[in-house]
């Protein structure tokens, strides 16, 4: 658990858009991965088959978020702090944090795999059950969606 959990907890953060539900979906991850670990069967690397895990938690929270009403990210909640005190810095991170909780769930995973957690393309297929090409063609449109978010053109 210790050598994984910041990467759950950073990607559970990143879907959920609350630390609190993020250290809950995480905890949740963890208990979830415990009780499955004798069927692990070690054909991938632990770290994926936790993503995998912690992917379907976030799933089913937001769906059950969902079904409760409860409100959605609050722009007003503020993200994990950072000690980098750079105004432009924390401005631009601002920004983003803003533009990745207005683009889908999906399309916030992917890049949240590919960009924050430094996943492959294979990695990711794996984590997202899909094949290869279909996750460079979902890494391709949450780009995309991301920049329009942000106001930016891509480049095609």
């Amino acid at each position: 658990m210790e050598a994984h959990w910041a990467s759950v907890l950073r990607l559970c953060f990143r879907m959920a858009g609350d630390q609190n539900e993020a250290e809950e979906i995480a905890q949740h991850t963890f208990f979830l991965a415990y009780r499955a670990w004798e069927s692990f069967e070690r054909r991938s690397a632990v770290s994926t088959w936790l993503f995998r895990i912690a992917v379907n938690a976030c799933q089913r929270h937001m769906i059950q978020r969902q079904r409760e009403s409860v409100v959605p990210f609050d722009e007003q909640t503020q993200p994990v702090t950072y000690d980098d005190d750079r105004e432009d810095l924390r401005e631009l991170r601002d920004r983003i944090q803003t533009a990745l909780q207005r683009i889908s769930p999906a399309h916030r995973l992917v890049l949240t795999l590919f960009w924050i957690d430094q996943l492959d393309h294979g990695a990711i297929a794996e984590i997202l059950g899909c094949p290869l090409g279909t996750a460079w063609s979902r890494l391709f449109y949450a780009r995309e969606a991301l920049a329009q978010q942000l106001g930016m053109e891509t480049e095609r």
